[in-house]
């Protein structure tokens, strides 16, 4: 076994460094000075500590941070659904599904990729398709206002869906 410098140990344990035993050349040009061990037990500590939906890493900054792995942002949210409830932010969004030529569902989400996935599980098809996806501050707020304008526009509508040209709903939801 190859010592890297008789003098370098890890920075944690103090244990001496010993290069392809219990140590990586990378973490050495790097100045790195942490043993296999302790470093996997940081990575593990570092991992628990983050918020991943679906498989995507969620920084803490965002309203809904908790730590853990979630398959959606809705699991996240009802697993703290004080949170939830009071978070603000978020997207304004339009949704399309080729079976409903000419309609488009205008929702709110945290995340609309996310809400889109939900979508999914009721269509056989998996053809449900975020067209466009605006953030707002007050994504609750926003959403009423699109719904309102849209409504005073559009002669056919159904709770959130309306027929209408794409662009006129992008221009509502660009005004607010």
């Amino acid at each position: 076994m190859k010592h890297i410098d008789l003098e370098k140990e890890c920075n944690t344990c103090s244990k001496p460094l010993i290069l392809n035993y219990n140590y990586k050349d990378y973490r050495y040009r790097q100045k790195d000075y942490t043993c296999e061990d302790c470093y996997s037990e940081l990575k593990k500590k570092e991992h628990k500590e983050n918020m991943y939906v679906n498989g995507k890493y969620v920084p803490r900054s965002h309203a809904l941070y908790k730590p853990g792995k979630y398959k959606s942002f809705e699991d996240a949210a009802f697993s703290s659904f004080e949170k939830y409830e009071s978070s603000t932010e978020g997207e304004v969004y339009i949704l399309t599904n080729p079976a409903w030529k000419g309609w488009f569902k205008v929702g709110m989400a945290v995340d609309s990729d996310d809400r889109c996935r939900g979508y999914q599980t009721s269509s056989p098809f998996r053809d449900y398709k975020v067209e466009y996806r605006k953030e707002f501050k007050d994504r609750r707020s926003a959403e009423s206002t699109a719904h309102r304008r849209l409504k005073r526009i559009c002669k056919k509508h159904e709770g959130e869906w309306f027929n209408i040209n794409i662009n006129k709903v992008i221009e509502v939801i660009e005004s607010i």
